[in-house]
Order: C-alpha cells, then structure tokens, then sequence
C-alpha cells in the first residue's frame, strides 16, 4: 500500500534534497578557516530576548509544512516550487562556502528559565558561524511564497495572513536570540525575493507566452 503511494506520488522525493542541504551546512560550519565577522552598530541595539526561541524553532516545521501544502494537490506546481526553493538555496550555500562568515555576539546562557535553555541547546548544536545569508530567512520567506502562489492557494487568505505573521517573527528571531546580525537576514530576504521574481515573474510570463502561443 505504501510502495502504490509512493508511486503514485514520487514527487515526494524531492524532500530529500533537505539532508543535502543540511549536510552542505555543516560541512560547511565545521571547516577550519577564518571567517568574517558580521556584526554592525545597529545589532548591538538589539536586545537578547530568549521567548524568540520559540518562532525560531518553529521553522523546523514551518518550512516543510509550506512546502507539503502544494505536494500532493498540485504536483506540477510542486515541482516548480521546489525547483525554486532549492535553488536559491543552493545560492546561499555557494555564498556560504565562498565567503566564510560569524557572528560574535551571541550571548554566554548561564542558567535562567526554559527559553534560555533552549537557546542555550541551540547555541550549543549550531555554532555562530557560515550565517550569511540567513538560510533560515530565506527558507522562511521563500516557502511562503511560493506555496500562496499556486491556484489552488491563492484564495486562502487567512492561512496566508498566518503564514506571514509566523515568518515576520521567524525572521526576527534570528537577530533576538543572537544567532544572526541584521545585514545576515537581509541578504537572505533579498535571495529569496530575487529567487522568486526571478521563477514566478520572468521565467513565469515567458512559461505563460510560450504556452498562449502553442494553444
């Protein structure tokens, strides 16, 4: 039953493309060189707020979530959406590893109450390094995207008011619990903005002129 499900849904088969990018990450994160730290004056004006841990953690499930939406109701689309997804994100990567980055001012978690702590189990599974762009920025922005950009999710409108309030704050974590400067999320907003306008505006009205042309 299980094998006639995946056959009839091997587009699911793209989400393994994620432990590719995971392993590029930290591969990336455990090399030994130096790095350039991404610190301006405006993130020391930012407090250390530890309840951010919260949307920040959050993004675990959010991204895959986004991109599911699309997966088995419209998998041509889906194909299209992951070709978008991962390729920007491919781009960050390439970025990642051409220009090694840190931050230094990640906060030291010396006991405190349970959303220290789990900033603390963060701070100690990701180090504060290969942070431009923000992978979790760009994920975060360009899963949104692309999933309320399918036919079948532009009409839902209160899920998509959700799904932007929930990356706001995902993106805003990133600074508030010191795991990213601010200049690390704009770029990663802006990949995945570019990323977007780049598959759904100017790939997507060539796509849409050529498919006029041919009916």
């Amino acid at each position: 039953m299980l094998r006639d499900f995946i056959r009839k849904n091997r587009q699911i088969y793209l989400f393994a493309l994620f432990p590719l990018i995971w392993l590029a990450y930290f591969l990336s994160a455990s090399r030994q060189c130096e790095r350039m730290l991404m610190h301006c004056p405006l993130d020391d004006l930012i407090p250390f707020l530890p309840v951010f841990i919260i949307p920040y953690v959050l993004w675990y499930l959010y991204v895959p979530t986004a991109l599911l939406l699309n997966c088995f109701s419209d998998p041509a689309y889906f194909k299209r959406q992951c070709a978008c997804f991962f390729g920007g994100a491919g781009v960050c990567l390439l970025v990642i590893m051409l220009f090694p980055t840190a931050v230094d001012f990640r906060p030291e978690i010396n006991g405190g109450g349970i959303f220290s702590r789990m900033c603390g189990i963060i701070f100690s599974m990701d180090d504060a390094v290969c942070v431009f762009p923000s992978l979790h920025c760009y994920e975060a922005l360009c899963a949104h995207l692309t999933a309320f950009a399918s036919p079948g999710m532009r009409g839902k409108r209160r899920l998509r008011a959700a799904s932007a309030v929930l990356v706001v704050l995902i993106c805003l974590s990133t600074v508030f619990i010191k795991q990213h400067a601010v200049i690390d999320v704009l770029a990663g907003l802006v990949v995945g903005f570019l990323g977007n306008y780049i598959v759904y505006g100017i790939i997507g009205r060539r796509r849409s002129r050529r498919l006029r042309r041919e009916a």
